[in-house]
């Protein structure tokens, strides 16, 4: 199950969008390494920006693989993608409330103060974990 795949990648230190999207790499034809490649500068909100959740950018990057549109005038695969990111998006928020990685985190991953409370308190491992997992259920629900 991509669930458990996903949190096994996570734990051995990849990073949120990776494990998310790599996880699905049977489902999407891409290859775990392809998929870890890809997905590298996503993670902590995109390259440490914290803006998107990596994880929630990673389950954006699978619905897409599934369901996404190659034709332009293809509108039902464009409006089924952005239908099932939208759904993901309202549970992810209900859930978590926020799709933001440092409203997510709680503190600034650019200041020294910020990134010594995020390693003290192994949010990482802590709170993006439980992202990922969250990430990984609703996808699970959706396809």
């Amino acid at each position: 199950m991509a669930k458990e795949a996903a949190g096994r990648l996570f734990r051995k230190g990849l990073n949120c969008a990776q494990s998310v999207f790599a996880a699905h790499s049977e489902m999407t034809g891409i290859s775990v390494t392809d998929s870890l490649k890809i997905t590298t500068g996503f993670g902590a909100g995109m390259a440490m920006m914290q803006k998107t959740c990596g994880a929630v950018a990673g389950a954006y990057m699978v619905i897409g693989a599934k369901y996404g549109r190659v034709n332009p005038d293809d509108e039902k695969a464009r409006d089924k993608t952005y239908g099932l990111i939208e759904e993901f998006n309202r549970r992810f928020i209900e859930l978590h409330g926020s799709l933001d990685c440092r409203e997510l985190m709680g503190v600034d991953l650019k200041t020294k103060e910020g990134a010594e409370e995020a390693e003290q308190g192994a949010y990482f491992e802590k709170k993006c974990g439980s992202y990922v997992d969250d990430a990984e259920k609703i996808l699970d629900e959706l396809l």
